[in-house]
This record gives structure tokens, C-alpha cells and sequence, in this order.
């Protein structure tokens, strides 16, 4: 779905839709890992945990926390005021009833903690002092075999 300020991709759709396969119970405990992700980065060892509740799969796990993250971030993002026609959207392009109801009370639940994140994230025009940057490229060198890579400078003042 491609609205005015959100844009839902079919492969984090179809990732997440993975989870159809597992009990009711464990989309909270999924989705509230992919909360901590976007907070703090992805908890290895609780999703590892998690999988040996599932039956393994870790990795499986693992790319469905991504994909929770990416779609919660896109929904902060765009805040939306209309969750039923994201529902329907999130319906349309694969996800069960049981799924989204899921996922959407997990974003209902957790919106205030969410919006207090995105807004840490924000570079707050106040606060900005100065940006510098700096390019080095090697010009020349005398062993025509090695590769020369540029590097790249940045440094950002804030108040």
C-alpha cells in the first residue's frame, strides 16, 4: 500500500506473514521484540530464546523481527489516524485477521512509546551548530595493483 505518508512494502508483508504458521499467543511476544529492536537493536539472545519456544527457526525469527520493526516504524512515521483501512490494506496483501489484530494492538499499545522515540530521533533545528565534512581520494600511487578507496569525514556540532 502506498498511501500519502505510508508506505507498506509486499516483502515485509509476506515476511511477517510467516508467523501464520505459529500459535495466536507468540505474536505479542514477536512483536514486542521488534519494539525492543527499534529501541535498542535486535535482542539476539531473546529472540533465540523465543525460537526454542517455537520450535527453532531462529534465523526465520530473526528476519520476521526485522520486518515487525520496519512496518512499526513506517506506521510511527506516518501516524496514522485510521487503523481499519490499514488493517484492510495490511488484509489485502496477505496478512490474516488474527495477525493484524494482533499487530495493530501492538502498535495501539505501544504508540506513546513509539512517538517518544521517533521524537529522540529528530534533529532538532535548535540544536544544530555546524556540519563538516571532508573527502580524501588518493590521486596517485606508484604500485599499480593496489586499489585506493576514498574516506569519507563527517562531524556534526550540536548544542
Amino acid at each position: 500500500m502506498t498511501g500519502r505518508y505510508i508506505n507498506i512494502s509486499t516483502e515485509v508483508v509476506q515476511t511477517i506473514s510467516l508467523l501464520s504458521d505459529l500459535d495466536e499467543d507468540k505474536y505479542v511476544q514477536v512483536f514486542d521484540e521488534a519494539l525492543k529492536a527499534l529501541e535498542g537493536g535486535l535482542n539476539k539472545a531473546g529472540i533465540k530464546a523465543l525460537a526454542g519456544y517455537m520450535g527453532g527457526k531462529e534465523a526465520t525469527l530473526m528476519k520476521i523481527v526485522q520486518a515487525s520493526s520496519i512496518l512499526l516504524w513506517d506506521l510511527v512515521k506516518g501516524a496514522p489516524t485510521d487503523l481499519k483501512s490499514i488493517s484492510e490494506a495490511l488484509q489485502s496483501m496477505g496478512m490474516k485477521h488474527a495477525l493484524v489484530s494482533a499487530f495493530l494492538g501492538q502498535y495501539e499499545a505501544n504508540r506513546q512509546r513509539l512517538n517518544n522515540l521517533k521524537g529522540a530521533l529528530a534533529i532538532s533545528k535548535r540544536r544544530y551548530k555546524d556540519l563538516e565534512w571532508r573527502l580524501d581520494v588518493e590521486v596517485a600511487r606508484r604500485q599499480m595493483t593496489s586499489m585506493s578507496a576514498p574516506k569519507y569525514q563527517i562531524r556534526l556540532d550540536v548544542y
